[in-house]
């Protein structure tokens, strides 16, 4: 009879233990119901969304004229679109789209240091811009340097490395060397560094440089601007790398009257806007000779210069935005 009993006791704790587990189960049977019909993205998750692709950024076009001449006429047009950028724009009216762009004054070192009598006429008629100074060689960085803190304003020290006798020949043996040495000096005084190479070491060099120690890069591009195919190609071959490096530099393509009229230059401009943050422009005229030199392949004429910085302000770079990759130094970054 006693283990009759015990059996009979079992049997109904067990009972009791099975209608427990059930009443819970039910219950949290009941609360996934509930919580699925409040909130059903908690069991049943909206798959991530396709970002929209090829949305693109606009963004103002900018410029900057490499010159020696201060002849009225060019320092008038000069005037004309500097101050149609600034914040006084509004008192301009030229008939064509305001452009917020950031012009830079350039300056070479071979300008501001004649004979040892500094020639800065260019950043004194401009105090308020921002303003780079362009030199040829890693000796001349001290200098320019010193320069720099002596000018308002002077944000970039650009480096020119090209084939000729000013730059030393132990940079130009040694380029991309020489290109990230500079930038050590550049960034340790305080400035943005910039390199302007010519075109046989840009294309001969531009997949080894480290672009993350590049803040600016002008393409010397002009001597292929009679073929605006050409020229087109290799802006967007070069630029498309520099930016998947790093695409925090700025980009300009180099454009000169010595190689293009002022036509050609304004349909270049119109077919590379898309891979380029602006414009340098080339103008080196004999103010004496009414606009003709050995500098200038038809007239480079204020008129001239004019047309072609109206076309710069008159568009913006429209360009899907691009994120870093990697770096040459091997860096992974996202």
């Amino acid at each position: 009879m006693n283990l009759i009993n015990t059996k009979i006791s079992c049997t109904m704790i067990t009972m009791r233990r099975g209608t427990a587990v059930a009443i819970i189960a039910s219950s949290i049977g009941a609360i996934i119901i509930i919580v699925m019909f409040i909130n059903p993205s908690i069991f049943f998750p909206t798959p991530p969304q396709e970002q929209p692709k090829g949305k693109k950024v606009s963004t103002p076009l900018s410029f900057a004229v490499f010159t020696f001449v201060s002849d009225e006429a060019s320092m008038n047009i000069l005037k004309k679109h500097y101050s149609y950028n600034s914040d006084s724009s509004s008192n301009y009216d030229y008939g064509f789209s305001t452009n917020r762009g950031n012009p830079y004054i350039l300056q070479s070192i071979r300008a501001l240091l004649p004979s040892g009598s500094p020639s800065a006429w260019l950043f004194d008629e401009f105090p308020d811009r921002e303003k780079m100074i362009i030199v040829q060689s890693l000796d001349n960085m001290t200098d320019a340097i010193e320069l720099g803190n002596k000018f308002d304003k002077v944000s970039h020290i650009t480096y020119d490395i090209e084939n000729w006798e000013r730059t030393t020949r132990l940079e130009r043996e040694n380029p991309v060397t020489a290109i990230s040495n500079g930038s050590h000096v550049v960034h340790e005084a305080g400035f943005k560094y910039g390199i302007t190479p010519d075109a046989p070491f840009l294309l001969d060099n531009y997949m080894k440089i480290n672009w993350s120690e590049v803040d600016f890069l002008g393409m010397q591009l002009q001597r292929f601007s009679d073929n605006i195919t050409e020229y087109s190609n290799y802006a967007k071959m070069i630029s498309d790398h520099v930016r998947s490096q790093n695409p925090e530099t700025e980009i300009f393509a180099q454009l000169s009257f010595r190689f293009a009229s002022s036509s050609n230059m304004i349909e270049a401009i119109e077919r590379t806007k898309d891979y380029v943050d602006g414009y340098i422009v080339a103008y080196l005229p004999d103010p004496d000779n009414d606009g003709i030199s050995d500098s200038c392949i038809s007239t480079c004429t204020p008129e001239d210069l004019d047309a072609v910085l109206k076309a710069i302000n008159s568009l913006k770079s429209e360009r899907p935005p691009q994120e870093r990759t990697f770096v040459n130094a091997g860096t992974i970054t996202s």
